[in-house]
């Protein structure tokens, strides 16, 4: 039972006084009166639509204000409304419709079979007359199992014939212990209405009585929203969506110009260490003993620099097979890298000038170096192999004043260390790999101490300007997207608000209908959503075939970690989640009386 107790509303004027309304279960009740009287007042009272207002509400005998909120809430779950006009959505079918309000197919053909619309399912609402969309609006109600029913003028736009009908139709369901209230101006319910009431300047007369005495059922066991997403949601979507072509261009040029930064930022030291690694043949260079703890956690052997000096050539030192660049750089023409400590390599010039002999048949010959027979396994060919561009360990092989190549031998670390008359240099030679040698002297162009005496090292002041004038134009153009975006969070929310200031309406009676705030959420959320998300895959596809155009052009790969994959795919979820439910939400806290009266 719900009753009211004088209840009084004003805005300039005294819009309902003292209204006193009792109403049972089982029971239909006519409200009269002409455009202006309060009945549309009185019902938005009824329907908790407005609660403010002075007097007493009383749903089962208690008193609604006292009320907690989920107890209001239930109460609230137990009011459905039809209107003057159907409001049905217009790109769904009446089928789907009523599932997107209630998933309930079986429930929904009974009721189509009842009130004679079961051929009328697969239409959309603007296939069918004022009366049957009438019909299915009673059946909208009817799928939400309220108590209380509210008819506002729901036949004043039909004619004669199909207002008759509707109301036959009222007559069967309030055998449901449903409480039926009506608002006209017509007479048209008399002969149906259990109580009529006239209501003239807000004060309400009792016209008819015939009430149905019936044992109220004081249980409101319907204290749910229809809150489960479902694929109906999903066709509301696809069918009201607009298409917002020019955002979705912008949004994946914007995930082109992020993805690129970041890729930059990522790869760019990287690719350049890597290619110029390739170009440049360093595998060791000698360096002062004091810099030695600054990479000691990079090298991967430590060489002194030993050296014997005869009178027309001069024994050098040659380094292990993975750090000798006469083996990386191919350079032994005839022959082989010593396999023991007893063989060594000599160069051309001291085949030709000391032993004068042909390089085939030096190979295995041997050579006496203080009491030590060493024999040859292969021999060195190359006539700008010494050069400071190339290597820095062998450049005084030179002669600087004639150009020429002077004859020499490279006797195995272990051996030549071994040899009484060898000189320890005072430097020391380092084994790291070329990736390292290069970071590290691109680190000295950050603050880095630079600690390497070689003059091949300055070939990498190219790559260390370039990448550095690079790097800083990446981080210059990202603070300035950082702008950008927060510049275009404020855009797109006052967009985003300016578009549902034209859909308020379509939200308000969408919670009308008992829609859980939930699911309308989650209805505008997808719909705004969905752009940039074919913006996000767009940008992504293009973005990694030009990062394979480019590995598969010059090697060099600009792909995005899949750990920076996770980080931009997280923060891009927080951001356009935030940009479209600030909105989204303002809309949801409105009251649903304001987003219904929208003209």
């Amino acid at each position: 039972m719900i009753e009211l107790k004088n209840i009084t509303k004003s805005f300039d004027h005294i819009v309902l006084d003292k209204i006193n309304l009792k109403l049972q279960e089982g029971n239909i009740y006519v409200i009269k009166g002409i455009s202006g009287s309060g009945k549309t007042t009185l019902f938005n009272i009824l329907s908790f639509l407005d609660t403010n207002y002075e007097g007493k509400y009383y749903w089962n005998n208690k008193d609604v204000k006292k009320m907690n909120r989920d107890d209001l809430q239930t109460i609230k779950n137990n009011i459905s409304y039809v209107f003057q006009k159907s409001y049905l959505f217009k790109k769904l079918t009446i089928k789907e419709n009523l599932l997107f309000i209630k998933d309930d197919i079986d429930k929904i053909k009974e009721y189509a079979k009842k009130f004679d619309v079961e051929k009328l399912l697969d239409k959309k609402p603007e296939e069918i007359s004022g009366g049957e969309r009438q019909r299915i609006s009673l059946i909208r109600a009817l799928l939400l199992d309220s108590k209380l029913i509210i008819l506002d003028e729901p036949t004043s736009s039909l004619d004669k014939e199909n207002a008759e009908i509707f109301r036959d139709y009222l007559k069967e369901i309030i055998n449901l212990d449903k409480i039926i209230v009506i608002a006209t101006h017509k007479n048209i319910y008399d002969e149906i209405a259990n109580c009529i009431y006239e209501i003239d300047f807000g004060r309400l007369k009792l016209v008819k009585e015939e009430i149905n005495e019936k044992n109220d059922n004081n249980n409101d066991n319907n204290d749910e929203e229809q809150s489960s997403f479902s694929k109906y949601d999903f066709l509301f979507v696809k069918r009201r969506k607009e298409k917002r072509i020019v955002l979705m261009i912008v949004m994946t040029l914007f995930f082109l110009l992020l993805f690129s930064g970041i890729s930059i930022i990522q790869n760019l030291k990287k690719e350049s260490i890597k290619d110029y690694a390739k170009k440049y043949p360093i595998q060791v260079l000698n360096i002062r003993e004091d810099d030695l703890p600054y990479i000691d956690y990079k090298i991967e052997k430590e060489y002194f620099n030993y050296n014997i000096v005869k009178d027309d050539y001069k024994a050098y030192t040659l380094f292990d097979a993975n750090d000798s660049y006469f083996q990386k750089q191919d350079l032994i023409k005839y022959g082989h890298f010593p396999k023991t400590d007893d063989e060594i390599l000599v160069n051309e010039e001291f085949v030709i000038n000391k032993m004068q002999l042909e390089n085939e048949e030096a190979i295995g010959k041997t050579i006496e170096i203080d009491d030590n027979v060493l024999t040859i396994s292969g021999i060195i060919c190359g006539t700008d192999i010494y050069t400071w561009e190339n290597n820095e360990i062998y450049t005084d092989i030179v002669d600087v004043e004639t150009n020429e190549i002077k004859p020499a031998i490279f006797i195995l670390y272990n051996k030549i260390k071994e040899i009484k008359t060898a000189v320890k240099d005072q430097t020391i030679i380092i084994s790291m790999s070329k990736n390292d040698i290069i970071d590290i002297y691109l680190k000295s162009k950050d603050g880095y101490v630079k600690f390497f005496n070689s003059a091949s090292l300055n070939h990498f002041h190219t790559i260390a300007n370039k990448e550095y004038t690079i790097y800083n134009y990446v981080k210059i153009y990202l603070e300035i997207g950082l702008v950008f975006i927060l510049f275009m969070f404020v855009f797109m929310i006052s967009k985003i608000l300016l578009e549902l200031y034209y859909n308020k309406r379509q939200i308000g009676y969408l919670r009308l209908y008992r829609v859980s705030n939930d699911r309308i959420h989650l209805i505008f959320l997808i719909d705004y959503l969905t752009e940039i998300l074919l913006a996000f895959i767009f940008a992504c596809i293009i973005f990694n075939i030009i990062c394979l155009i480019i590995k598969l052009s010059i090697d060099w790969n600009f792909y995005i970690s899949l750990i920076n994959w996770g980080i931009i795919i997280f923060i891009s979820i927080v951001y356009f989640y935030g940009l479209v439910t600030i909105p989204i939400m303002k809309y949801l806290k409105k009251d649903i009386l304001e987003c219904i009266n929208y003209d």
